[in-house]
Formats: C-alpha cells, structure tokens, sequence
C-alpha cells in the first residue's frame, strides 16, 4: 500500500503506480515485500515513517532500478504516469533483449514497433501488440462506444 493509503490521505492513480512497483519487485525478486512485517501499524511506520522501500538486488538492470525507485517515491506527483512506465520497460525489454549491440538497440528505441511494422507492412495490419503501443497514430476511437481501438 501506497504512504497516502497507509495514511488515509486523499490519493490519486499515482496509488497506482506504487503497487505496480511492489508488483514488479515481487516479479524481479520472487519475494513478498515486507515479508518481515506483521501488523498495519508496523508497516505504516516502515512505509511512511521511516520511508523503507524493498531492497533491490545488486546486478538489477539500472533502468530498472531507477524506474522502481520513481515509482515508489514518497511523492506520488514525483511518480511516473503509466505512458511513462511502458516506455521505460520497452527500453528494458530492449536492453535485455539485444545485448551488447548498442546500434539495434538505438533503432528499436527510436521506431516504436508498430510504427516499424507499417514501415515493412503497407497494408495497415493490426497492431499486434495495442497495450503497449505508445504512437499516437494507432489510436482510432470507436464512436459507437467509446472504446479505443489500436490500428496502423
């Protein structure tokens, strides 16, 4: 739980993306955060008092580590929205994915995929992976409902 949760403050999203970083360290560490803490109280002292986060292991990719620690700032304005958040795990997929070639990893930085895959494909394809497309021009909105449709 987020310090303004732990302190029944107003909240915004931003609560959000401070469990989403307890999510994510659990995912990178296979351990429950705060495992050593029993009661409300204890954890409400270790979160908001005294600003304890998880410990993140040593080897942890930097950009990673950075991005956890911003998600879990004491501030939820200093928090990432989730735009932000996606475009920080693309870049960490990337690094991990092509390691060693700083050249492939600039293009993918630079040409988002479903941009790419219009450059390749001209014949507008689906985008084949719409959560986490971050161009602008893949979103059409579907008027009868107002849902968000993702096309190139």
């Amino acid at each position: 739980m987020s310090p303004e949760v732990l302190e029944q403050q107003p909240f915004t999203e931003k609560v959000d993306v401070y469990s989403f970083a307890l999510v994510l360290w659990e995912l990178l560490t296979r351990r429950r955060p705060y495992a050593e803490v029993t009661t409300a109280l204890e954890l409400r002292q270790h979160v908001c008092v005294r600003q304890l986060r998880p410990p993140i292991p040593r080897g942890t990719n930097a950009r990673m580590a950075a991005l956890l620690e911003a998600c879990w700032s004491s501030l939820p304005r200093s928090r990432p929205a989730f735009h932000q958040i996606v475009r920080q795990l693309d870049y960490i997929i990337i690094e991990h994915a092509i390691q060693g070639d700083i050249d492939a990893q600039t293009l993918w930085k630079e040409a988002p995929f479903c941009k790419l895959v219009r450059t390749i494909n001209q014949e507008r394809p689906q985008c084949v992976i719409p959560t986490t497309c971050c161009c602008c021009c893949c979103i059409d909105r579907n008027q009868s409902n107002g849902a968000s449709s993702y096309r190139i």
